[in-house]
């Protein structure tokens, strides 16, 4: 009986292993197809290489489909600060029926819902994308007082359930001039990300 106590531990610790190799496997290939796509996203939608991207990727939060006593939907409460907002299944399949690309099946909105509720703390690597300056905001934050200069803020990609569609947000932050946010939606077409939709979230 001891015997085999014993070897259950063993392949149990085993088991226990080969997940944790397995999810650092995974972790490593969504920082990779991240990063893939995020440089399409600068490339695609000319952002300029010379101001700084944050390592830090966003997630969004994730908001209750709210109605009020018409049953319409109430607007989302203000963004809590840049980089990060509020979001929905809702309100990224009404982008995608508004891109007209492609129109969410109910196991899109199912597994749109488990991104956002179970949302993953990434942050790109420095060199992950070409002749991007990429930098912490929360060390410049300290050493500079919170103050940070210009730089594009990404958010955590959401994708369809067959990850042949992607949504990603980013946010621009100048020192001086207008700021702004863009929702871009991305289309794998032979092996790659292709922008084929685009539109404007915010401006300030």
């Amino acid at each position: 009986m001891r015997a085999i106590f014993y070897l259950f531990l063993f392949l149990l610790s085993l088991s226990c292993e080969q997940q944790i190799k397995t999810e650092r496997q995974s972790n490593a290939g969504d920082i990779n197809n991240i990063s893939t796509i995020i440089e399409a996203v600068i490339l695609q939608d000319s952002l300029d290489l010379a101001i700084p991207i944050a390592e830090e990727i966003m997630p969004f939060i994730y908001l209750p489909v709210q109605l009020d006593a018409e049953e319409m939907e109430l607007p989302p409460p203000p963004y809590r600060k840049h980089g990060i907002h509020y979001m929905n299944e809702i309100m990224i399949a009404r982008n995608f029926q508004e891109s007209e690309q492609y129109y969410l099946t109910h196991l899109d909105t199912l597994h749109i819902k488990e991104q956002l509720l179970k949302p993953k703390a990434i942050s790109l690597l420095k060199g992950a994308i070409a002749d991007a300056d990429i930098f912490s905001i929360e060390a410049a934050r300290k050493q500079n007082g919170k103050k940070v200069d210009a730089c594009y803020i990404f958010s955590v990609p959401i994708f369809s359930y067959d990850s042949a569609f992607v949504y990603v947000q980013y946010d621009y932050l100048p020192v001086d001039l207008s700021a702004y946010g863009r929702s871009i939606i991305l289309s794998k077409q032979n092996h790659k990300w292709r922008i084929v939709a685009g539109a404007p979230t915010w401006m300030h």
